[in-house]
């Protein structure tokens, strides 16, 4: 069972920035997954809105830094931003 961070207040907690965003590309799910695997216990990611309300795992409020698309994230929808690329 996962123990909240104040139980474990004695350890060092490993965690990942945007996941673990050097091995994988930032806010994915192989970052995530790459913080697991690489002894972390926590993650933080950043969530923004697509123009219909939907979530997505994103640092930026523009998708030019992180995929091949350009713009606000919030102009899109996320069908739209499901096609982008965020570094396969």
């Amino acid at each position: 069972m996962l123990k909240l961070l104040a139980e474990n207040a004695a350890g060092v907690h490993v965690c990942g920035h945007r996941g673990h965003s050097i091995g994988a590309p930032e806010n994915t799910i192989a970052a995530l997954v790459a913080t697991r695997e690489h002894g972390g216990n926590s993650a933080e990611i950043d969530c923004v809105l697509t123009e219909d309300d939907e979530i997505v795992l994103m640092h930026d409020q523009t998708l030019d830094r992180t995929t091949n698309g350009t713009g606000l994230v919030s102009s899109q929808s996320l069908a739209d931003i499901r096609k982008l690329d965020a570094g396969s």
